[in-house]
């Protein structure tokens, strides 16, 4: 369970990893952003929306 999260959905204005599948999120490409706390370290992980 984390401490605090949050949940955006921005569009890539470079190349980024999916954490998930770890294919390319490309430029102009929208992505799944979700940063927080879980047991008190701090983390962000971007997945592609397919």
């Amino acid at each position: 369970m984390s401490d605090f999260q949050t949940t955006s959905d921005p569009v890539a204005r470079k190349r980024h990893i999916c954490c998930e599948c770890r294919g390319h999120i490309e430029p102009r490409q929208a992505y799944q952003l979700v940063a927080g706390c879980w047991e008190g370290d701090m983390s962000s992980f971007k997945t592609c929306t397919e």
